[in-house]
């Protein structure tokens, strides 16, 4: 099973921090430590939310975790579509199962938050 975890960039300082997420009180993935009458999150930092991306469960030709809002090269930019859900990953347009044995994805190089300049036109659809 694909883990799930996220990345967001801290508010106090532009960090990138990884781990579940948080939305208000409710959790919305990940574990929760529990201690006889208490419940508690360990660690925690608020993110900004336009930066919370989720693990595709994919890495890159380098073994790299690839984020939703990761560049690769080409352009390529990882993303979510907003009508579809399954064991694929979208690509701009292209469909990509995460066993296949045959795509090997290009290197990432970056995100959409730190380095827009990489998105150039890309012509993609927006998922």
């Amino acid at each position: 099973m694909r883990e799930i975890k996220f990345r967001g960039r801290r508010v106090d300082n532009g960090e990138w921090i990884y781990g579940s997420l948080l939305d208000g009180d409710i959790i919305v993935s990940g574990q929760v430590d529990a201690d006889g009458d208490y419940i508690g999150v360990g660690e925690w930092s608020s993110v900004d939310p336009e930066t919370v991306g989720q693990l595709t469960g994919l890495k890159d030709r380098n073994g790299k975790m690839i984020y939703e809002g990761d560049v690769l090269e080409g352009g390529l930019v990882i993303e979510y579509g907003r009508t579809s859900c399954g064991c694929c990953s979208y690509v701009h347009g292209y469909d990509l199962a995460q066993n296949d044995p045959y795509y090997e994805l290009p290197e990432v190089i970056g995100n959409i938050y730190e380095n827009p300049s990489l998105l150039g036109d890309t012509g993609g659809d927006g998922g």
